[in-house]
Order: structure tokens, then sequence, then C-alpha cells
């Protein structure tokens, strides 16, 4: 039998259920986390003392994002999982993990780890893109979901193909306010008292799309 506890890296969904599975064969595995609370990218947190409803935060995801979180919570009360919240794994060898937390570095032993760490953002550099207001997806995502801050009120988001766009977008939409009538955009009061949000414009040559009036603003 290992000497060591699995490790998972990351506490998004993969490693929260990657987590769920070895605690059911018996297994307490060491679950690192670079933020304060599990739930990865998708399913972010807000801080403590915010109220928003899970509905705001993930729209129709809402209950799996619940589910996820009240998991994790679960297994973390009952200490089936060693839960080491902001962590962040720089670097790793054959045997070691090394880590560093509230300023301070230390390594930890493992036989075998799961990395479960996620998607990351390309960039790639253009004109302008050192420029203040310039956000990459992932970026625009933690200020929309962790502080509920959305930049600017017409977007520009830089893209490589339709399919990375839908949930930046649809979260900056139940992020604000409508401009009309100030009720969520996501509410049906605001679609029975006001018009639609107006239609995106494409400039597909340039890889660019725009929503006015929705989200952050990435590149103008």
């Amino acid at each position: 039998m290992s000497a060591h506890a699995p490790v998972i890296v990351g506490a998004g969904p993969a490693g929260i259920r990657a987590a769920q599975v070895l605690v059911q064969a018996g297994l307490r595995p060491i679950v690192i986390d670079e933020a304060s609370k599990p739930g990865g990218q998708i399913y972010r947190q807000q801080p403590d003392g915010f109220t928003r409803t899970g509905r705001q935060l993930y729209g129709f995801e809402h209950s799996k994002a619940s589910a996820l979180h009240e998991t994790a919570r679960q297994m973390i009360a009952s200490d089936q999982i060693d839960y080491r919240p902001n962590t962040l794994v720089w670097d790793a060898d054959a045997h070691q993990l090394y880590v560093i937390r509230d300023g301070k570095h230390d390594a930890i032993a493992y036989e075998r780890v799961i990395l479960a760490t996620g998607a990351t953002d390309r960039v790639l550099p253009f004109a302008g893109w050192t420029l203040p207001g310039v956000y990459t997806l992932g970026g625009a995502q933690i200020a929309l979901k962790y502080q509920a801050a959305r930049s600017a009120s017409e977007s520009c988001l830089p893209v490589p193909d339709r399919s990375c766009i839908w949930l930046p977008i649809n979260t900056a939409r139940r992020a604000r306010r409508c401009p009309q009538c100030s009720i969520p955009v996501h509410s049906p009061r605001c679609a029975r008292v006001c018009k639609p949000l107006p239609p995106m414009r494409r400039s597909w040559p340039r890889g660019f799309i725009t929503w006015p009036g929705c989200g952050p603003t990435v590149y103008r």
C-alpha cells in the first residue's frame, strides 16, 4: 500500500469529482487549490459577505455549481479530504510537488498525483494588448464571478472561434443590470418591461465579436 496519500491539484469540477471517487474507495486525498474556496474557474465562489444567488452567478448551471460546492463542503467538514486552499503548485519532480502558501515554500511528497488544473488562456500578442482595460477571458470571468465587476458598457472580444465566447458573455449578461429599468437583465420582469439586448456585431475578418452593453472590455 502507498506510504503517501494521493494528491489532486485543482478543486474545480474534475478535482472534486476525483476526490469523491478516492474517498469512496477508502482513501483520504490531499486536494491542493490555488483559490480560497473549491469550485474552480467555472464555478468560482464569491467572497464572504457577497450575497448574489447561485442563479445570478452561474445562470442555468447554478444547480450543478451548488451540488459541486456542497459535495466539497461535506468532504472538507467530515475531514474526508486534506483540503489545502490558497496553495500554488509552482514546480514538481518525480517525487515531490513544490508549493507556496502565505509566502512560505513547502514540498509535498507523492507517489500518485492527479492534475485537474483546468483550461488556461492562450494569449497571443496583438496591437494594444498591453493597454489598460484589456483582459483575457479567464481574467474577465474572475472579475465577474468573484466580485461582480465589469469594466465598461461595451465589449469587444477577440476570439479564435465561436466555441469559447458563450460562457463569459452569458456570465457578463447575468452580472449586469438593465440600463433602462435597473432590473437584472436575466429577470423575466426586465424582458417584459424593456427591449431585448441589442444584437451582436460581427467583424469576423479581424476575429472580433462585440455585444454593446454586456461585459468587460477586452479590446477596442
